[in-house]
């Protein structure tokens, strides 16, 4: 990878993407992808009527429950430091079946306080502590496809004759080499993985683009490429 560590040489910034033009591109590319997943998920949910149900349904809605559980744990008593009065909780343990095959076991605390000046407050929380198969392997696949496909939007547009994903090209923008030729699905699929490390870090490394003059983020100076105004 002789690309690695390619900072671009000195050179007229005339055609260097504007930082500003960058981040509304970014946004109206994360705007599209909420839509095409949000399209995937309901198109999913409206076909696969198959034994497992709708494959979908964690991201969207919730399955409604058809039976519920309860399994008594045990009872907190305790009187209050601060306030005066006594805290009575019970601890139960929910196993709720849904409609669509999937089985959730809840932790629950639910009780009440009984202040010494005469006033109860209720208080209930709930804690998922388990989930069975079917319903694990619907939410991998769920967090897989928003994990995945923003990136091989991102990899495959930006490696493709238009140089440049559906936003920087409404933008005006592309994704060049430091030679100013297209980049390789490889260095575009490279670009985008260091890009995500970098947005989910600090995301300093990605405003770099805004000082460095040359429209290069710190993933594009690692691969060398920039990001110019298209021709």
């Amino acid at each position: 990878m002789n690309f690695l560590l390619a900072v671009q040489p000195a050179r007229a910034t005339e055609d260097v993407a504007p930082f500003g033009r960058r981040l509304a591109a970014l946004g109206l590319d994360a705007a599209i992808l909420v839509a095409l997943i949000f399209a995937l998920i309901s198109t999913a949910n409206s076909t696969s009527r198959s034994s497992m149900g709708d494959f979908f349904y964690p991201l969207w809605r919730e399955s409604p429950v058809v039976t519920t559980e309860r399994t008594p744990a045990a009872r907190e008593d305790e009187r209050l430091v601060e306030g005066g009065g006594r805290r009575i909780v019970d601890l139960v343990r929910e196993t709720r079946v849904h409609a669509d095959g999937t089985v959730r076991v809840w932790a629950v605390a639910e009780g009440e306080i009984r202040y010494d000046d005469g006033r109860i407050e209720t208080v209930r929380s709930e804690l998922l502590v388990a989930r069975n198969l079917r319903g694990l392997v619907r939410l991998v696949a769920t967090q897989a496809l928003v994990a995945l496909l923003p990136f091989v939007y991102f990899a495959l547009f930006e490696a493709s004759r238009w140089q440049a994903s559906p936003g920087k090209r409404a933008f005006g923008l592309r994704v060049v080499g430091l030679d100013g030729r297209p980049i390789g699905l490889g260095r575009s699929f490279a670009r985008q993985f260091l890009k995500v490390c970098e947005i989910l870090s600090t995301g300093f490394g990605y405003a770099l683009a805004a000082v460095t003059g040359t429209g290069q983020a710190f993933h594009d100076i690692l691969v060398g490429t920039r990001c110019v105004r298209a021709q």
